[in-house]
């Protein structure tokens, strides 16, 4: 092996060269952080006639564990081996053999280091090849489990279900429509009831896999109250704006009847106009730039544009305000003349008429004979007078005569 002179190798590696790497000492679903782990990596040709295919280069063997150690074996075809050994790093060196590289045979060891993901795929070994594809040889990989991350996850997870709780019962309070948030946010807790029976059983993979679920259906009810939220904003904003436009109405009246009492208006002429322009500007603020940032799910953004137009509404009005009490102090006083107040017309007291009813009651058949002979004398007294009246026009007739 001391005569092989080491030539750098020309031809290109592909996974086709190599058999399937074989492994051993690494069998468990998941890992601890600190677990004490050692296993074996096998490197060899795919076939015979690929083993003068593997030799002239350099092996750069890694070890990702704590307290790494490293030893490589090399055996060649019908030749020696050659031993190195080392602790996280060893760069191998297979020398140019007539009969080409038998195998590769490397040892490791070490402890799971920490990791921050509650479940985190962590490469153990790996073996990069000179002249070769990057993933000509499958690095070692283990599921390591971090409990503290569980224990944080499900705390953070409780404390979140209750926020967003508390946010759908305020918009809810608000007259806002909550259902589908509020579906997806007890889908979340059922999920998350789950993960935590999991990981109290030491189920760290299914735990990980509902609690995951339990996030994502909690980032989706936050989104939705979020945009519940930015939207109920954008409609009192909206609410505002009227109210801002109508007291720019209210200031255009009182200056007009400035202007009819003769009081100078120029200055509030000005203000007036320029209230009408921010009108214009805060409109378009809100229904252009607001509104698309929500249509875009921009609700951040949306929702900041949404302040700033309350704020400087608000501020307007309250300017607005001050103005018309100032022209009202301007503009005197008329004193209303007085309406008088009509006499209300009597009317018959109730025992009045009770009195009436009862006396006639009493008296029916007196009043009903005094009514027939009243009703005779007038029918004679009728008659007379027609009889009268004639008699005067003859006698008139014949005057003229």
């Amino acid at each position: 092996m001391l005569i092989v002179v080491p030539v750098m190798a020309a031809e290109q590696l592909t996974k086709d060269d190599f058999a399937e790497p074989v492994i051993e000492g690494i069998n468990k679903t998941f890992y601890l952080i600190g677990d004490k782990v050692s296993g074996t990596y096998l490197i060899q040709p795919k076939t015979d006639d690929k083993a003068t295919r593997l030799d002239n280069r350099y092996y750069e063997i890694y070890n990702y564990l704590n307290s790494p150690k490293l030893k490589a074996e090399a055996a060649y075809k019908q030749g020696g081996i050659v031993v190195k050994e080392g602790e996280d790093y060893l760069n191998m060196r297979i020398n140019d053999w007539e009969y080409g590289l038998n195998s590769l045979k490397i040892e490791f060891s070490g402890e799971i280091p920490a990791v921050e993901d509650r479940v985190e795929n962590l490469i153990l070994l790996q073996v990069n090849v000179t002249d070769a594809d990057p993933d000509v040889l499958k690095p070692v990989v283990v599921k390591v489990v971090n409990e503290n991350a569980f224990s944080g996850s499900i705390s953070s997870l409780e404390s979140k279900v209750e926020e967003l709780n508390s946010k759908a019962s305020e918009l809810e309070n608000l007259g806002v429509a909550v259902g589908v948030a509020k579906q997806k946010i007890n889908t979340a807790q059922d999920y998350l009831s789950d993960g935590k029976n999991y990981y109290n059983q030491g189920k760290y993979i299914e735990a990980d896999s509902s609690l995951s679920k339990a996030e994502e259906y909690l980032a989706d009810a936050e989104n939705e109250l979020i945009r519940l939220d930015v939207n109920y904003r954008f409609t009192q904003a909206e609410d505002k704006l009227d109210s801002f436009l109508g007291k720019i109405s209210e200031l255009d009246a009182a200056v007009l009847k400035a202007k009819e009492e003769g009081i100078s208006t120029t200055a509030y002429d000005i203000k007036l106009q320029q209230f009408k322009t921010k009108y214009n500007s805060l409109y378009n603020r809100l229904e252009v730039n607001a509104k698309d940032y929500i249509d875009n799910g921009l609700y951040d953004d949306a929702k900041a544009t949404i302040n700033s137009v309350v704020n400087e509404v608000d501020q307007a009005v309250s300017e607005i305000n001050g103005l018309i009490s100032e022209i009202k102090a301007q503009i005197p006083e008329k004193t209303p003349t007085p309406t008088p107040t009509p006499t209300p017309t009597p009317t018959p007291s109730e025992p009045f008429y009770s009195g009436i009813v009862e006396y006639f009651q009493e008296n029916r058949d007196t009043i009903l004979l005094y009514s027939g002979v009243l009703v005779g004398i007038a029918v004679l007294g009728f008659a007379a007078y027609k009889g009268t009246k004639a008699y005067m026009k003859r006698r008139k007739w014949d005057e003229l005569k």
